[in-house]
């Protein structure tokens, strides 16, 4: 059997407020349910989103290469 969790759980586990939730399952950007007219979310579903929201920050190392690498292609073309 799935996991549901209700509305405040799944604010608790992702940590958002609830009328953030709200707004994200209003707007169909978080996975949920209604079952019996209430609001339900899947554990798995959850941290699956979640991990697909992480934005990768890149180093400052890595900003100097592209950097470099652009100078280099500009160069070349002209």
């Amino acid at each position: 059997m799935r996991k549901y969790l209700n509305s405040q759980e799944a604010a608790e586990l992702v940590g958002l407020s609830t009328s953030k939730l709200y707004k994200l399952t209003m707007t169909r950007q978080i996975p949920h349910r209604k079952i019996f007219g209430r609001l339900r979310f899947e554990t798995d579903k959850l941290m699956q989103w979640l991990d697909d929201q992480t934005v990768v920050i890149a180093t400052q190392d890595d900003l100097q290469r592209k950097t470099e690498i652009y100078s280099e292609r500009s160069n070349a073309n002209g």
